[in-house]
This record gives C-alpha cells, structure tokens and sequence, in this order.
C-alpha cells in the first residue's frame, strides 16, 4: 500500500505488514514518512473476498423488492450492502422505487 505524505512522499508500508494483516479484521498502526517524519495513524479493514453480489441481478431486485415487498434496508442487510447501493441498483434497473417507510392501511 502507497501512503502520499503532505509533503509528496511516498509512503510505502511494507510486505511483511500485510502477511499480518491476513489473520485480522482490523489493525491499526502507525507509519513515519521518511521525507518529513511525521507519523499518520493508519487503519485498514480486511475482509474475504466472498461477498455476495445477488443485489446487481434486476431478477433478484425484482422478486425481492417488487414481488416480495422488501424495503431497500433489508435487501442491504441480506447481502452486506448499504440502502443507498441498492437504491443505486433500482434505478440503473429502472425499477421504481417506493416513498421510504411503510404505508397504513
């Protein structure tokens, strides 16, 4: 990973960190620009690369949201995703999107 200092130095932070960094979800560490030497506190999420993507397929999008009702939230928590993606994804569809909360009957 390449870190650009304020002062245009490339900050690069070494292979050894990242073998550590496999086993973790998050680790924090600082790094030293070797230009200017200040110190940048850095942290980094690391997660698997398994994360499903189903919210991308108008079919899915269709059945979960049109056919079965779901609100743009728990289509989100279903796969990892934030509200605001799947409402990216309804509109590249042109699936149109229901007014937020539930209606009263």
């Amino acid at each position: 990973m390449l870190i650009e200092c304020r002062c245009s130095t490339v900050c690069s932070i070494g292979d050894d960190l990242l073998i550590d960094l496999r086993n973790q979800v998050f680790h924090e560490y600082q790094i030293t620009c070797p230009g200017c030497y200040e110190v940048y506190d850095v942290g980094m999420k690391v997660t698997p690369h398994t994360k499903d993507y189903g919210y991308r397929d108008k079919d899915t999008l269709v059945d979960l949201y049109v056919h079965r009702e779901y609100s743009m939230q728990e289509i989100a928590d279903k796969y990892g995703a934030t509200p605001m993606t799947i409402h990216n994804w309804l509109t590249k569809h042109e699936i149109p999107t229901r007014t937020t909360g539930r209606s009263s009957v």
